[in-house]
């Protein structure tokens, strides 16, 4: 038993640690249920030809605490998890393992081993590393697995996934995503920023302003310079395939 640095109610505390604790049972479940609540707001919200739901994301942010990412999140909680968590006690299964038993390519198997292991004990982020361990394909017998079928994500015991490609080449292909994604961010913090150009300069911290190298903005500007009119471009490639795209998806 801890000993209270001070002395206090304890029969207060003790209500308050039995209400975390019942909190703590349902707290899985909730997870669940949120993500079933999203699911059905989502299909309000039609499929366009290119897999996006005009209004959806601006839907969660303007009435939810939560982002879209979020939400994909929970939907794939309640669509992998949801039956067979259904009248379980779930207060040892942290919202973080929730969410590394409903990624793509967990296997039945984990997923019903971590669940029977929650009975009895906590079964966190180490834990549930340990059943991976055991119950899933080595790095190599995971790319050999996604080899065979092209195209496919084989997840391993190590928690990666593995495409059948050469390590090398998934290490470029990770660094070319890295690059791309990392762009569209840039585009985003810039257009969101609220300050101007002087407002900016004169509360950041000189330190980072002495950092900062003036080639890299050049390169910066000239990168934008020559995107622009191909991103215009692709983006009118992009609506005029859209008719066709709806008309394939349609038949």
């Amino acid at each position: 038993m801890s000993t209270l640095p001070v002395k206090v109610d304890t029969s207060f505390l003790d209500m308050k640690a039995q209400r975390i604790r019942d909190l703590s049972i349902s707290f899985a479940q909730n997870t669940v249920n949120i993500g079933l609540e999203f699911r059905q707001a989502r299909e309000k919200f039609p499929e366009t030809g290119d897999g996006k739901r005009p209004g959806w994301h601006d839907w969660i942010r303007q009435n939810t605490p939560w982002g879209p990412n979020h939400a994909i999140r929970f939907i794939r909680i309640a669509e992998r998890l949801g039956p067979k968590l259904r009248g379980k006690n779930t207060k040892n299964l942290p919202v973080t393992s929730l969410q590394m038993l409903s990624q793509k390519g967990m296997t039945d198997e984990v997923i019903d081993e971590a669940i029977a292991k929650s009975e009895t004990t906590r079964v966190g982020k180490r834990e549930l590393e340990q059943i991976m361990a055991e119950k899933l394909p080595s790095p190599k017998e995971a790319n050999r697995l996604a080899a065979e079928k092209p195209g496919s994500l084989v997840l391993a015991s190590n928690g990666k996934y593995y495409t059948g490609v050469p390590e090398d080449e998934m290490i470029a292909y990770k660094k070319l995503r890295s690059q791309i994604f990392g762009v569209e961010r840039a585009f985003d913090a810039i257009a969101a920023c609220e300050l101007t150009p002087r407002q900016w300069i004169e509360n950041a911290e000189d330190s980072m302003l002495f950092e900062m190298s003036i080639p890299h903005i050049d390169r910066a500007i000239q990168f934008l310079t020559t995107l622009r009119p191909l991103l215009i471009k692709r983006q009118e490639k992009i609506e005029n395939e859209r008719p066709r795209q709806k008309a394939e998806t349609a038949n």
